[in-house]
């Protein structure tokens, strides 16, 4: 379940990011972006939250 958050996570913020150019050189930059922000939006539930399952969240994002 993590895990596929996880992707959720990073697909949402991927898509906002790659949707302003189809330049394939940023690809590398968007998905670095991406899994920053996964990580931020995470950690902002966690923290407002303090739900242990988005600290799984956050680790599932690092692994991806």
């Amino acid at each position: 379940m993590e895990k596929e958050k996880a992707q959720e996570l990073f697909n949402k913020h991927y898509c906002i990011l790659l949707d302003d150019g189809d330049d394939l050189s940023q690809e590398v930059l968007i998905s670095i972006l991406s899994r920053k922000l996964a990580i931020l939006t995470a950690q902002e539930i966690y923290d407002h939250t303090l739900d242990t399952f988005w600290l799984d969240v956050t680790e599932e994002i690092n692994k991806l």
